[in-house]
């Protein structure tokens, strides 16, 4: 009887924890509305990385010091001297081969009940831009499992993670200074352990356009209104 007991509470507990990170993740609306997309079919996607700020260590730093620091520590690796120098062009690189089609495709992928799409449409009525404001390349997180054999064997283990806080701006495609709407949502993270960086980041950005797509599902923001007979 005990065991079951101590079993029931082990997993509310790895189950509560799951639900708390998944709050952390959800998409809030804290400026506007979004009644004016009711009846798109189709929203322009555009990327800004302007201000972001990185977080090392709990600490906040400006994404060029970032870069510049750790530029010059990978150009000091005797066996790999340009290493730095590669590593800074990639950083950047990465965007546009990673991050970004990835956020689109999973937007598109994860069904929308109106068949909503968002990419490259600068004929589009509405334009989404989406604003990185701080990038945790790699956070260290310690997990706990329950290895069950005769009696439950708690596990301890460490592994790294990526995570992004993002918000999206809803903008007029032919004037980008008329806001319609602001979005923010915190530590996105795939929960991806281990692996290299550019994979768990990728797949940060995914998970980014697969939860404002469900937002945007959940709330019917595109589901055009009846007129009236």
């Amino acid at each position: 009887m005990k065991t079951l007991i101590k079993r029931s509470l082990l997993t509310n507990l790895i189950l509560l924890a799951f639900t708390i990170a998944g709050f952390t993740q959800q998409p809030i609306l804290y400026s506007g509305d979004l009644a004016f997309l009711k009846g798109q079919k189709k929203i322009n996607v555009k990327y800004d990385y302007d201000n972001m700020n990185i977080l090392i260590n709990k600490q906040n730093i400006k994404e060029e010091d970032y870069i510049n620091e750790t530029k010059a520590e990978k150009n000091m690796k005797k066996r790999k001297p340009d290493s730095g120098d590669k590593w800074a062009k990639q950083w950047v690189t990465n965007r546009e081969i990673y991050y970004q089609p990835q956020f689109k495709s999973m937007f598109n992928n994860t069904k929308t009940k109106k068949g909503v799409v968002v990419g490259n449409y600068p004929d589009a009525t509405y334009t989404i831009i989406l604003k990185t404001v701080c990038t945790m390349p790699h956070q260290a997180k310690v997990g706990f499992d329950v290895i069950w054999l005769i009696l439950p064997i708690p596990v301890i283990y460490g592994y790294r993670v990526s995570a992004i806080d993002v918000e999206i701006w809803i903008v007029e495609t032919n004037d980008n200074q008329k806001v319609k709407a602001k979005m923010k949502m915190k530590n996105i993270s795939s929960g991806k352990r281990g692996g290299k960086q550019v994979k768990r980041l990728q797949t940060t950005y995914g998970y980014c356009g697969k939860y404002f797509a469900k937002y945007f599902n959940k709330n019917k923001v595109f589901k055009a209104k009846r007129e009236k007979s």
